[in-house]
C-alpha cells in the first residue's frame, strides 16, 4: 500500500522528454501557448501573463531571480502523470520570484504542476481568482503559499519542505481538501490578519518545526484532519474554533465530536498514507455523505478514515484508472510459450473514462499483449484485462502497459517476464596469470559450454579493475554443448598483486551470474619519493638552506635513475642547484632500497620562487618523476622617493618643508640604523625623524620624515642626507637637499632654460624648431628690453617673439 501511495505522489515530478529550448525574454505575454515541443521554456526576465496556456508535460525554468505576475488567465494543466514544472533553471543559483497572481485577475488554474526552488513564496494569490488542484509547491526558500485578500480550495495538493512556513494568510480564506502541508521551516499555517479563515477537511499538518496552525484570532475550522508531530500543534481562540472527528496531538484529547488523541501510525512518514493498523482507520465522521469510496488509498470499511485518503476526494491522489495489481511479474516462462495474467482496470474520477488504446512500451513489447484495445468504463466501475507473455528469446523482459485514456492523460504499469531453458557450464573456473611486466600484455580462454537444450545467451561484465579485460562481453551460444571463447587479457599498470573477477550474467534460470576469480601480479621497478615537494620556506639573502629527499625503489626489479634535470637549469646565479651533481648516472637502486638527492636553495632577491627537479628512470608507468621546488628569498629593501629635495627660493629668516618617504619594498623588517646630514652647520634641519635609532619599517610599509629650509643668508645652499640600513644590496643611500636664500630687496632675476641650442645637421630647404624658456626667479618684475640674432643671414629666425618690446615677466613666471 505504501509503495502505491508513494508513487502516485511523485509521479506527477515525472514530465516529458526535453526536446527543445525555447527562451523567453522579458515583457508581456498575451495569447500564448507553450508546448511539450519548445519545452524547456528557459525565462529570462520579469514576465507579465495577460493570457498563456502551458501545456501537460511542459518544464518552465527560470534562469535568474525574476518575476512571473499573471494580471490575466493563466492555463497551466498538467495530467497525472503529465505534470507542468515551475523551477530554476539547474545552474540559477539565486531562484525566482515565485507565481504572483494579481488583484482583479480573472479565473486561472493550476493543476497537476510542481512549484519550487522560488526565493519569495512559491505562490502568492493578492486577491486574485484562482483555482488549484493535484498540485506541489515543495522546496521554496520562503515560504509555500501567500493568501492576501482573497478566498480559495486547494484539493490533493502537497505544501512540504518551504524554508519558512508552508501557507500565510493576510485577510486570506482557504479550505484544503486531502491535501498535506508538512515539515516547513517554521508553520505549517500562519495567520496574521483577523479576517482570516482557514477550513481543513480530511488532510494532514504534520512534522512543522514550529506550530502546525497558528491563528489566534481567525476562524478555524478542522473536520477528519490529523494535526501531528508539530512543535506545537494549534494556537487559536477557541470560540473561533471548531474541531471534530479529527486526530490532534496534545496532553488531552483536543475538545469537539469524535477527536481522538493517538499516534496516527503512518506507513510513510513523507505521503503520510496509513498503516493497517492505524487508529485513524474508519475514525472519521461516520454521515453518509462522507464515507470513503476508493480502496485504495482508504483502507478499513465505508467509514470516512482520518486524514489525507478518506473521502470521495481521495481518488485524486491516484491515477484516473487505477490498476490493480500496480505491476505484473510473469516470472520465468518457457521460450515459445505463453503465459496469461488478469488484471483489473478501475476508474477513479467521477464521470466516464474511454480509453482510447492499450500498448506496451520499449523494444521488447512484442513479446506482451492485452485482450482489448478501447473501453469505456463508468464511474466507480472496473473491468478485466489479460496480459499474455510469450518469451520467444531466452531473456529477461521488461515493458511498460500504457492506458491511454480521452481527457484524462496516460496511465502505465510495469511488465516483467523470462524465458528460460539453457544451461550454461563452465570448463575454467578461475583464471591465474602470475608474474607480467609491467606494460606487457598476457592472455588466457575462458571456454563456456551450453549445456542445455535452448540458446545461451551470456553477457560479461568487466572486471571493475582496469587491469583486466576481455575481447567481447556478449555471447550467444546455441543449445546440445557447444562451446565458445572468451579471451582475457592482463595488463599491470603497477608492481602488485591483483584479484578481480569477471561477472557473467546468463539467461539460465538456474544460474542467472556467476564470478571467476581473476588474479595476477606486476613485475617491474617502481619509483616513489618521500614527498612531491620541497619547500624550503623563507630563507634570508645572501643564505642558503638544503632539503633532501629519498627516491625509493617499491618495485621488484632494479630502477635505474638516468639523470636529473632541474627546471630552470644550473647555472652561476641559479637558485635552486643538485649538491650531489658529482655522482655519475645511470644509478642503480635496487627494490627495497632508496637513493637520497640534496637540492641547496639559495635565494638572490626578496621573491617567491619555484622549479622543478626532473628525474628520469625505467619506471615504466613514471619514466619522467617532477617534484616541485619553492622558496621564497627573505630581506629588507630600502626605497628612497624622492631622491632630490629642491625648495628653490625661500626669503630670509622664513623657511619651507619638505617630505620624502622611505619604503620597506622587502619582506623582512628594514632596520634604518643612521640618518644624519652631510653638514651640520647648514640650514637645513631634519624634523619628525624617529625618536631613536635604529628604527624599523616593516615589510611593504613605508614612513616618512620631514626636511626644514630656514635660509639666514643670501644664496643658494646644497647638502645630503645619508641613510644607512640593513638592506643587503643598497646598505648605504642618500638624498640630495638643495635651496636658496634671497633677501626681501625687489630684484628680478634673469634664468634661462638653456645656453645653447644645437639644432644638428638639417637637409637644405628643410627646417627644424627648438624652445628655449627665459624665466624671472627674482622678487620683482623683469624687463626684456630687446631680443635678437647676432648674424643677419636669416639661417636662424626668432618665431613667437614678443610684440612690442620691452616685454615684461612678472616674478615667479617665464616666456618661451
Amino acid at each position: 500500500m505504501t509503495d502505491k501511495i508513494y508513487i502516485s505522489l511523485i509521479i506527477i515530478l515525472l514530465g516529458t522528454t526535453v526536446i527543445a529550448q525555447t527562451p523567453v525574454p522579458v515583457g508581456t505575454i498575451s495569447n500564448g501557448h507553450w508546448t511539450v515541443d519548445g519545452s524547456p521554456y528557459w525565462i529570462n526576465g520579469n514576465q507579465v501573463i495577460e493570457n498563456l496556456i502551458i501545456d501537460p508535460g511542459v518544464v518552465v525554468q527560470f534562469t535568474g531571480n525574476y518575476k512571473f505576475e499573471i494580471n490575466g488567465v493563466l492555463e497551466a494543466e498538467g495530467f497525472y502523470s503529465d505534470s507542468i514544472y515551475f523551477q530554476s533553471r539547474p545552474d540559477n543559483t539565486a531562484g525566482w520570484k515565485g507565481m504572483n497572481f494579481k488583484s482583479g485577475a480573472p479565473l486561472s488554474s493550476l493543476a497537476y504542476c510542481r512549484i519550487e526552488d522560488a526565493n519569495d513564496q512559491g505562490i502568492k494569490i493578492d486577491a486574485g481568482n484562482v483555482e488549484i488542484a493535484h498540485c506541489r509547491i515543495i522546496n521554496n526558500i520562503d515560504d509555500g503559499f501567500l493568501l492576501k485578500n482573497a478566498s480559495i480550495e486547494l484539493k490533493n495538493c502537497d505544501i512540504s519542505d518551504n524554508a519558512v512556513d508552508g501557507i500565510v494568510l493576510d485577510a486570506g480564506q482557504i479550505t484544503l481538501r486531502n491535501s498535506i502541508v508538512s515539515a516547513n521551516g517554521t508553520t505549517g499555517f500562519n495567520s496574521t490578519n483577523n479576517a482570516d479563515q482557514i477550513s481543513l477537511v480530511n488532510s494532514v499538518v504534520a512534522d512543522n518545526q514550529n506550530s502546525g496552525i497558528d491563528c489566534p484570532n481567525g476562524i478555524v475550522s478542522i473536520k477528519n484532519t490529523i494535526v501531528y508531530n508539530n512543535t506545537t500543534q494549534i494556537i487559536s481562540n477557541a470560540e473561533n474554533t471548531t474541531v471534530t472527528f479529527s486526530n490532534i496531538e496534545g496532553v488531552e484529547v483536543y475538545p469537539g465530536a469524535g477527536n481522538i488523541n493517538s499516534n496516527p501510525d503512518f506507513a510513510d512518514s513523507r505521503t503520510y498514507t496509513l498503516s493497517e493498523f492505524s487508529p485513524c482507520i474508519d475514525a472519521g465522521d461516520s454521515a453518509a455523505t462522507d464515507n470513503d469510496m476508493y480502496f485504495p488509498p482508504s483502507l478499513g470499511g465505508p467509514r470516512n478514515d482520518i486524514g489525507a485518503y478518506g473521502v470521495a476526494d481521495a481518488s485524486g491522489w491516484y491515477p484516473p484508472l487505477y490498476i490493480i495489481p500496480q505491476s505484473v511479474q510473469f516470472g520465468g516462462v518457457r521460450r515459445d510459450s505463453s503465459e496469461i495474467i488478469a488484471i483489473e482496470v478501475r476508474n477513479y474520477r467521477n464521470t466516464g473514462i474511454t480509453g482510447t488504446d492499450i500498448f506496451f512500451e520499449n523494444d521488447q513489447s512484442d513479446v506482451f499483449s492485452a485482450d482489448r484495445e478501447n473501453f469505456y468504463l463508468p464511474y466507480l466501475q472496473s473491468i478485466p484485462l489479460s496480459i499474455v507473455f510469450t518469451p520467444n528469446e531466452v531473456t529477461q523482459y521488461s515493458s511498460n502497459l500504457t492506458i491511454q485514456t480521452f481527457l484524462n492523460g496516460d496511465v502505465s504499469i510495469p511488465v516483467y517476464g523470462e524465458g528460460i531453458i539453457p544451461d550454461i557450464d563452465l570448463l575454467v573456473t578461475e583464471l591465474e596469470f602470475e608474474l607480467v611486466p609491467v606494460g606487457e600484455l598476457r592472455m588466457l580462454a575462458l571456454p563456456i559450454r551450453n549445456s542445455g537444450g535452448d540458446t545461451l545467451t551470456v553477457n560479461l561484465t568487466l572486471p571493475q579493475n582496469s587491469a583486466f579485460d576481455i575481447d567481447r562481453n556478449s555471447l550467444t551460444i546455441p543449445p546440445g554443448s557447444t562451446t565458445d571463447t572468451v579471451f582475457v587479457s592482463f595488463i599491470p599498470d603497477s608492481v602488485k598483486s591483483y584479484e578481480d573477477y569477471l561477472i557473467i550474467l546468463t539467461n539460465d534460470p538456474e544460474n542467472h551470474s556467476l564470478a571467476v576469480p581473476l588474479s595476477g601480479e606486476g613485475l617491474g621497478p617502481l619509483i616513489r619519493v618521500d614527498s612531491d615537494l620541497l619547500e624550503f620556506g623563507s630563507v634570508h639573502l645572501l643564505n642558503d638552506s638544503s632539503l633532501s629527499v629519498n627516491l625509493s625503489n617499491i618495485g621488484n626489479d632494479a630502477l635505474i635513475i638516468d639523470s636529473l634535470i632541474l627546471d630552470p637549469p644550473e647555472s652561476e646565479h641559479a637558485v635552486f642547484t643538485l649538491i650531489d651533481s658529482i655522482i655519475s648516472y645511470p644509478k642503480n637502486v635496487e627494490p627495497d632500497s632508496f637513493y637520497v638527492i640534496t637540492i641547496r636553495f639559495n635565494p638572490q632577491n626578496p621573491d617567491s620562487y619555484n622549479g622543478q627537479l626532473h628525474v628520469y628512470s625505467n619506471d615504466p608507468l613514471i619514466p619522467e618523476y617532477i617534484i616541485d621546488l619553492s622558496g621564497t628569498g627573505l630581506g629588507p629593501e630600502m626605497d628612497i622617493s624622492p631622491t632630490h629635495l629642491d625648495f628653490g627660493n625661500i626669503y630670509i629668516d622664513e623657511d619651507s618643508l619638505q617630505t620624502f618617504t622611505l619604503k620597506n619594498t622587502g619582506n623582512d623588517i628594514l632596520s634604518v640604523d643612521s640618518l644624519f646630514l652631510s653638514r651640520t652647520d647648514t640650514v637645513f634641519n631634519l624634523e619628525n625623524t624617529p625618536s631613536s635609532l635604529p628604527f624599523t619599517i616593516g615589510p611593504r610599509d613605508s614612513t616618512n620624515i620631514s626636511v626644514r629650509f630656514s635660509p639666514r643668508e643670501p644664496g643658494a645652499t646644497t647638502v645630503k642626507i645619508f641613510i644607512m640600513s640593513n638592506d643587503p644590496f643598497n646598505r648605504e643611500d642618500s638624498i640630495a637637499l638643495s635651496g636658496t636664500g634671497i633677501s626681501e630687496d625687489k630684484l628680478p632675476q634673469i634664468e634661462l632654460s638653456t645656453l645653447s641650442l644645437d639644432f644638428g645637421n638639417i637637409y637644405i630647404d628643410q627646417d627644424s624648431l627648438q624652445i628655449f624658456t627665459i624665466k624671472n626667479t627674482g622678487n620683482d618684475t623683469l624687463s626684456v628690453d630687446s631680443l635678437f640674432i647676432s648674424q643677419s643671414d636669416n639661417a636662424f629666425v626668432l618665431e613667437d617673439k614678443p610684440i612690442p618690446l620691452p616685454y615684461y615677466i612678472e616674478s615667479g613666471d617665464s616666456l618661451l
